[in-house]
C-alpha cells in the first residue's frame, strides 16, 4: 500500500496551485499449487484539486498497457479515477521463465472529486504471455489481449514491464 503526494503553489515557487492525492493498495498472493504461480491485485484511486486542472489538463488519464488494457491509452481523463486491476499468474509446462496471465481490469476517470460515479466503470478481460529473460538483464517481455466489455473490441500491447 502506499500513497504518492504532488503539491504545488506560487508560494513554493510555482506558476500554480493545485494538489494531487494517489492511494493504492498492492496485494501478491503466492499460490501453493506449483512454483511461481500467484494471483496479484491493485487498487488506485487518485483525487486532485487546483487551478491547473480547470483547462484541458487533467490530472489522471485510464486507457493503455498499464491502466485498462482494452482501451488506447488516454482514453478516460478527469481530475480523479478509480481503478482495479487483477491477474492470475501460472507458468507454462512447468518453464517457469514463460507464465501465462488471465486478468481484470476495471476503472474510470472523473471530472472532479465530487462526480466519482463508480456505476460507470468500465472493464476488460484478457489473457497474456510473461517471458523472463535473466540472461538479457533480467528483462520481463508481455504481451496482452484484452477485450473492452463496454465496446466489444479487442486491443493487443506488448512491453517490458509489469502492469503493477
Amino acid at each position: 500500500y502506499g500513497y504518492l503526494g504532488e503539491f504545488r503553489a506560487p508560494s513554493l515557487g510555482s506558476d500554480t496551485q493545485f494538489t494531487r492525492h494517489e492511494f493504492f493498495y498492492r496485494r501478491y498472493i503466492l499460490l501453493e499449487q506449483r512454483p511461481h504461480e500467484n494471483l496479484e491485485f491493485q487498487g488506485r484511486l487518485g483525487l486532485s484539486s487546483g487551478d491547473i486542472f480547470a483547462s484541458d489538463d487533467y490530472a489522471y488519464s485510464l486507457g493503455g498497457s498499464k491502466t485498462l488494457r482494452a482501451f488506447d491509452t488516454s482514453s478516460f481523463v478527469g481530475n480523479s479515477f478509480v481503478l482495479f486491476n487483477l491477474q492470475y499468474l501460472r507458468p507454462f509446462f512447468d518453464y517457469y521463465p514463460l507464465r501465462g496471465a488471465i486478468f481484470l481490469d476495471i476503472g474510470n476517470a472523473y471530472p472532479s472529486n465530487e462526480k466519482i460515479n463508480l456505476g460507470d466503470l468500465k472493464w476488460d478481460v484478457g489473457v497474456g504471455l510473461r517471458l523472463r529473460l535473466k540472461s538479457f538483464v533480467k528483462i520481463d517481455l508481455r504481451v496482452d489481449v484484452s477485450y473492452a466489455y463496454d465496446t466489444g473490441e479487442y486491443k493487443v500491447f506488448a512491453g517490458t514491464k509489469e502492469v503493477f
